[in-house]
């Protein structure tokens, strides 16, 4: 093994590792304060980065699991339970080692905690992931309808059937609601699904209306016209939300740029946004702007190009957008430019899913608005409070949504449940061996 353990080798290297062990189910849990894993000598070198990385926060479970004749891993990050069962999208992505799967899955699954918890909802914080196989290299490869598509969901579907419901999926990057149904077949522990089988299909459009309100909010708390008409903004993605986002800022009147590596995306901005002006991926991010709209993927705001970036706003709906929150949100603060945490505008998505898990989803437009202005209202106290107390708003956010996330689901019935789903499962030898 290599010296810093399997977690810098591939995921494809960790899949003939549990094939070469015979195993088909692993955990790590917290018990009494401390690491656990299900099969300690194999899982060794991984809980033992697990203990010195800053992105582990005390979640209380991740569950790894395969199956013959597909070639990948399946994950699922559970961090908090506290206000409920765990809840977050399903990603199907290329990883390039073990050690960028366990800090995005952690990354996530903490700032679902977050995003749940701010937003009122009764629900935990987790993440699913999916690795795309080595001998795949990008997700579109595995067109949609494609049988090794489906193949690979269906297992998913099979995994998470088996955690009993301590987490529940739903469309995420690189995923889509076609993949939603097939799960769906397999298990009921998943939204997103289609309108034809009762669900409430892709629910980016919401996520991009709650982006643009808050950016509306902080351009005004920052002194100028909410209304964005003029305002150049740079938008990075034109993906399920980042393209009806551009719309929004197209209607709306901003002088909107855009970049996206995909040639689909940019046809489609240029048949229907004629106005929109077209960039080049590589740059998107340091233009001459007044905000800056991240809609890719995470961690693309760091410390090496901060001193680049011209804007004076950061707003997307990018997921972990800030590589190191916490000093990079503090680098922002010091060049004046104002940073709204994602999990703060970007949870649309979550409160379609739970409004879907409940029956339906948003039952008339008003309800719908009545959410979507709650996200206006909150980003305007999160920059007050940032204001007030000298602080970044990444730090208001996060302080808020951590109170939140300690409170205990209500019902007496549910209360604690999602630790007794995890002591069951591991007291089940639910991992086929191990520790007990």
């Amino acid at each position: 093994m290599k010296p810093n353990g399997m977690v810098d080798d591939s995921i494809h290297y960790l899949h003939g590792q549990f094939e070469t062990a015979k195993i088909y189910r692993a955990y790590i849990v917290i018990e009494n304060g401390k690491i656990r894993a299900s099969h300690p000598e194999l899982l060794a070198p991984i809980t033992e980065f697990l203990k010195d990385c800053p992105d582990w926060d005390d979640h209380e479970a991740i569950f790894v699991g395969r199956e013959p004749g597909i070639n990948t891993l399946f994950f699922a990050f559970v961090h908090n339970t506290h206000r409920g069962l765990a809840q977050g999208g399903l990603r199907l992505r290329h990883y390039g080692s073990v050690r960028e799967v366990f800090v995005d899955g952690l990354r996530l699954a903490q700032g679902m905690t977050r995003k749940n918890a701010l937003a009122g909802l009764w629900w935990g914080g987790g993440k699913g992931i999916i690795p795309l196989p080595n001998d795949v290299a990008e997700a579109t490869d595995l067109e949609a309808g494609h049988w090794r598509r489906r193949e690979i969901f269906r297992a998913y579907g099979r995994f998470i059937a088996s955690l009993g419901g301590i987490y529940y999926t739903a469309e995420d990057m690189g995923t889509k609601t076609e993949d939603m149904d097939t799960i769906l077949g397999e298990n009921r522990f998943i939204t997103c699904t289609s309108t034809a089988r009762g669900g409430s299909s892709n629910p980016s459009p919401f996520t991009a209306r709650g982006v643009f309100r808050a950016m509306q909010a902080a351009w005004g708390f920052l002194g100028n016209p909410e209304d964005l008409k003029g305002v150049r903004i740079a938008v990075q993605g034109a993906g399920n939300v980042g393209y009806p986002l551009i719309e929004q800022l197209d209607r709306a009147g901003a002088i909107v740029y855009a970049a996206d590596t995909r040639r689909d995306a940019i046809k489609k901005i240029e048949k229907n946004c004629s106005r929109v002006r077209i960039e080049n991926t590589e740059q998107i991010l340091y233009l001459d702007v007044d905000i800056l709209a991240p809609c890719a993927q995470g961690a693309v705001i760091h410390s090496d190009m901060i001193p680049g970036i011209k804007a004076k706003l950061i707003c997307g709906a990018a997921n972990n957008i800030l590589k190191n929150p916490t000093e990079d949100s503090e680098l922002l603060r010091e060049k004046g430019i104002t940073f709204i945490p994602d999990y703060l505008c970007n949870r649309m998505g979550i409160m379609n899913c739970a409004d879907e898990w409940c029956g339906g989803y948003f039952v008339d437009a008003d309800e719908a608005e009545r959410e979507i202005e709650k996200i206006y209202a909150d980003t305007l106290e999160i920059l007050q409070d940032a204001k007030e107390k000298g602080r970044t708003p990444v730090a208001s956010a996060d302080a808020r949504a951590d109170k939140a996330s300690r409170e205990f689901l209500p019902p007496e019935l549910l209360r604690g449940r999602g630790q007794k789903l995890i002591r069951r499962l591991v007291n089940s030898r639910w991992s086929g061996g191990g520790s007990s």
